[in-house]
């Protein structure tokens, strides 16, 4: 068993090697006058809140900001207030299907799908929603070329003109 020592500002045991390393800071300690068994209790109480203020919590809810009251459309990507979407992707649909028809021979179009399933809660969440129907209306922007396998704009696919490299046939005898 160690032998203890007593510290001559403190009054406490301590080994002899432990001594050594703690007589400096109780040294200072003792020149602040503050004695090192009640530097620790000088510590600022903390404080209650109120009853009426709720406790932060570290959920990862999202916070309602403006752009979550605008509904994206899944056609063209454009933003509509709540009572004016249905009326607007319904109208858009219907242009985006006739424009199809007429590329339906030299493209391959991708059409834009709404977000069937629901968040977990049964809520309905807008930013979600908005997020699923830039991604479609992206899809549904662009047209492939059945030719030459191009990549082109939805709106600019009739003016497309293959740039697919054949080679002259030649014969030989």
């Amino acid at each position: 068993m160690p032998n203890f020592v007593e510290c001559p500002h403190c009054f406490r045991l301590y080994s002899r090697h432990s001594l050594a390393i703690h007589a400096g800071k109780c040294l200072e300690n003792t020149e602040r006058d503050v004695p090192p068994s009640m530097a620790s209790t000088t510590k600022k109480k903390k404080t209650k809140k109120p009853a009426l203020e709720r406790p932060r919590t570290r959920s990862l809810s999202r916070k309602r900001y403006a752009e979550d009251l605008l509904h994206v459309c899944t056609v063209c990507g454009n933003e509509f207030e709540a009572s004016s979407i249905t009326e607007h992707k319904e109208r858009c649909i219907e242009a985006w299907k006739e424009k199809a028809k007429e590329l339906s021979g030299r493209f391959s179009v991708t059409p834009p799908q709404e977000l069937l399933v629901p968040s977990v809660d049964g809520t309905t969440d807008v930013a979600r929603e908005n997020e699923h129907a830039r991604r479609q209306s992206q899809f549904a922007q662009i047209a492939r070329c059945l030719n030459c396998n191009a990549r082109v704009s939805f709106a600019e696919a009739s003016a497309h003109q293959c740039v697919r490299f054949e080679p002259l046939v030649e014969f030989y005898f």
